[in-house]
């Protein structure tokens, strides 16, 4: 992990997030080393979730577009998590 603009970030992190910003559609990538679920989740900045969805993922490079065009124009934080609770997050720009 390194720290960057006063946030840490992991530097292993296979979770990405496109176009960053976004208008409101983007895609979410991240490698799965088994066939899982994942509990995909966005939220805003106090912590209020504004998009949910389980995604089932295969072992290797997994891609799925969320659409938050019906949401304000705000930084949102999007986390994954596995079965097994292992999760990630990234900061996005919808604007």
């Amino acid at each position: 992990m390194r720290r960057f603009d006063g946030e840490i970030i992991n530097e292993n992190s296979d979770l990405t997030a496109f176009p960053n910003p976004t208008s409101g559609k983007a895609t979410i990538s991240f490698n799965s080393t088994s066939k899982t679920k994942y509990l995909v989740k966005v939220t805003d900045m106090i912590g209020n979730a504004v998009f949910t969805e389980v995604v089932n993922a295969f072992e290797g490079y997994n891609t799925r577009e969320i659409d938050l065009t019906k949401i304000a124009k705000a930084f949102y934080v999007i986390g994954s998590s596995t079965e097994d609770m292992t999760t990630e997050s990234i900061r996005l720009i919808v604007q």
